[in-house]
């Protein structure tokens, strides 16, 4: 249920859900797993504020309730080398922001923000030195805050301002786009205490540039900057991944009004070779190039 309300400067979204979990899992060759059930019942609460500064900008705030349950590989089949630990508790998270967002004219767009995320018994691995082993299991209390702000500039459209044409309206626009994250993350509690939480990099960058044409179609070239971090809970320097970078190439096009779109794409456009993720039983590949199409269809 969400309640929208606010004047003419002031916004409030409040929402409240409830979620109900049910899982019954019965393995009869695993002698640690057995018969499990389990039932869970969760509310979670949405609060969110926006305040109008100028008519072009806007001071928001928003918090967030949120919970993760094991799935299926985790409660009970662990991949290859990896056990689980006991019954995992699900994951509850309370997510915190606030920021300031807005326009220059419809050529320059901007959006900061700073963020809280208190994840209390997370769900993670860890290794053990002694046979290499990978342990699934509540990690402890994760806290994780930064700053994430992105910007988009539009080449034609800051011309069109200066010198009062109308390029953007007969060629497209070009606009320069960036985004940036980054991250302080820590594990308090638990037995991997003080340590980086698994798959937190300390920055994460998307630039590239973009053209429009008339809101009928978008070309983006977009790269994605990852910092190196850790595929474990407990800094593991044997599963370090390697900081990386890849570039994708999308197209769309809207062939029947807002309905019908044609889009295309290659994915990791050079063929950069990297890993994202290690699995207990090994490095997992990231895909080298690869390419896709296909029909959108809106109503």
């Amino acid at each position: 249920m969400l309640l929208e309300r606010g004047g003419e400067r002031f916004h409030r979204l409040d929402g409240i859900q409830v979620h109900h979990h049910a899982a019954k899992f019965s393995d009869g060759f695993n002698l640690v797993a057995g018969k499990k059930f389990s039932s869970l019942r969760e509310p979670l609460v949405v609060l969110g504020f926006a305040y109008k500064v100028t008519d072009n900008s806007e001071i928001y705030a928003n918090v967030a309730q949120s919970y993760r349950t094991t799935i299926f590989t985790e409660s009970v089949v662990p991949g290859s080398g990896a056990v689980l630990a006991k019954d995992i508790d699900p994951t509850t998270a309370w997510t915190y922001e606030i920021g300031y967002r807005g326009t220059v004219a419809e050529w320059l767009t901007w959006d900061s923000s700073f963020f809280l995320i208190d994840l209390d018994n997370k769900f993670g691995a860890t290794t053990t030195t002694t046979n290499g082993f990978t342990t699934l299991t509540s990690v402890g209390r994760s806290i994780n805050y930064g700053w994430d702000a992105a910007l988009e500039l539009d080449i034609v459209g800051a011309i069109d301002a200066a010198r009062e044409t109308d390029y953007v309206g007969r060629w497209g626009s070009f606009s320069l786009y960036g985004n940036v994250s980054l991250l302080k993350a820590e594990i308090h509690g638990g037995i991997s205490d003080g340590k980086v939480p698994q798959y937190a990099p300390d920055y994460l960058l998307r630039t590239g540039i973009i053209y429009r044409w008339r809101d009928r179609a978008k070309v983006a070239l977009l790269g994605t900057f990852v910092d190196d971090h850790f595929a474990t809970d407990n800094e593991d320097p044997t599963r370090r991944i390697p900081a990386y970078m890849t570039w994708d190439l999308t197209a769309e096009v809207k062939l029947y009004k807002d309905h019908v779109s044609l889009m295309a794409g290659i994915n990791n456009l050079f063929d950069e070779n990297y890993y994202a993720r290690i699995r207990s039983d090994g490095i997992d590949p990231a895909y080298g190039r690869n390419y896709y199409a296909g029909l959108s269809f809106a109503f």
